[in-house]
């Protein structure tokens, strides 16, 4: 299985180009520039099968997926816009506006290669995609958090799912078990000390962002282990 890091780098490319589409001033650009945004944005279904395929469930939960975005209008736009700019070059964008040191671009509605383009300006368009496809990113996160992120696989719950405990953990990090047992420091403790020690997810401030939500993760432990409640978090996917 790959890492699920492919899925966030293709995002955050997607962010990238629409960034720069949102500020550009120059049409000849914005055309390169969402040629650029709809190859990458469609690359992020691939990689999330090319880093889930293997998982128990997920064909059905693809397959779900799948179907939601086939009956989505903007979502079929928006892979058919990316298969005319591969395949044959055409790039749909063509007027726009420029008012108040604001530039607007639209769509071509009167070209019969693309069946109900946007009516709204390419900017607009393309941060309705991206929120689309972001939301089935943070369901992958939801419904698949202890495969594809660290901060949720390194917590108790889901050691004890996979039989194992803290302990197993410092050895397999460490190789000696009990290496974070200091004392008068909770086992709960232990358990962020790891999940600080790594990344995670690289595009956690997207989803608050543009979709008002936060990717699941433990929240941060009191820095008085005497005011710690004693609960351990449960990742979603973990909760019955």
């Amino acid at each position: 299985m790959r890492s699920f890091d492919l899925v966030d780098f293709k995002i955050a490319e997607s962010e990238y180009f629409l960034k720069r589409i949102t500020r550009s001033k120059d049409m000849f650009e914005v055309q390169f520039l969402f040629s650029a945004y709809v190859s990458a944005m469609r690359s992020v279904t691939f990689c999330i099968q090319a880093s889930l395929s293997d998982l128990d469930g997920f064909a059905l939960w693809y397959e779900s997926k799948q179907r939601e975005l086939k009956n989505d209008p903007l979502a079929k736009f928006f892979l058919q816009a990316r298969n005319l700019s591969q395949k044959v070059g055409v790039v749909p964008i063509s007027s726009g506006s420029y008012s108040k040191g604001k530039a607007l671009y639209y769509f071509d509605c009167a070209n019969s290669e693309f069946a109900n383009p946007p009516k709204e300006d390419v900017a607009t368009a393309c941060v309705k995609y991206l929120k689309v496809i972001l939301r089935v990113v943070y369901d992958c996160y939801v419904d698949f958090g202890t495969t594809i992120d660290p901060h949720q696989y390194y917590t108790k719950t889901n050691y004890a799912k996979l039989g194992k405990a803290i302990e197993d953990l410092d050895e397999q990090m460490t190789g000696i078990r009990g290496y974070t047992g200091f004392v008068n420091w909770p086992e709960e403790y232990r358990w962020q000390a790891y999940r600080n020690s790594v990344p995670g997810c690289r595009i956690s401030s997207l989803f608050p962002q543009y979709l008002g939500l936060h990717k699941p993760h433990p929240p941060s432990l009191p820095n008085d282990p005497k005011e710690f409640d004693g609960i351990s978090w449960v990742p979603p996917c973990l909760q019955e």
